[in-house]
């Protein structure tokens, strides 16, 4: 349904800046995504079954970037909000990473906020990659 990318700036010990990419599928019909993603993707209008208000969405979509900035700036990480809302956690994952695939068990996000994966040859940590699938852990 979407993603977000973010790219850091580290000077020292802190990071000194960061862009975030935002994208999600707001209204495009199944029908009309490519064939390697149509088995999988999906998007908001479809999982609701109406039309989306896109200027409502992005206004809370930014309203909650704000209140995660000032809690940033704060001084309070974002890693525990993170983990109690990350759906990903519990689930069966499989993970892109450079030129291989991770299959397992998404059990938790480290300090550092990388995706702990175990697999049957034990954890796999995660700093960067593409989560290509996620399932219930039941199935």
């Amino acid at each position: 349904m979407g993603g977000i990318l973010i790219e850091t700036v580290i000077e020292g010990d802190r990071v000194a800046g960061a862009v975030i990419g935002v994208g999600m599928n707001i209204d495009w019909r199944r029908a009309d995504m490519p064939d390697e993603i149509r088995a999988t993707a999906v998007s908001l209008a479809e999982l609701g079954g109406a039309p989306v208000d896109r200027v409502g969405l992005l206004d809370r979509l930014l309203t909650g970037l704000s209140i995660e900035l000032a809690e940033i700036e704060a001084g309070r990480s974002p890693l525990g909000r993170y983990r109690g809302r990350c759906r990903t956690l519990g689930s069966r994952v499989t993970v892109a990473v450079g030129d291989r695939m991770i299959e397992g068990l998404a059990v938790d996000l480290d300090e550092d906020g990388a995706l702990v994966v175990e697999t049957t040859d034990g954890r796999h940590r995660v700093e960067s990659g593409e989560v290509m699938g996620v399932r219930s852990a039941a199935t």
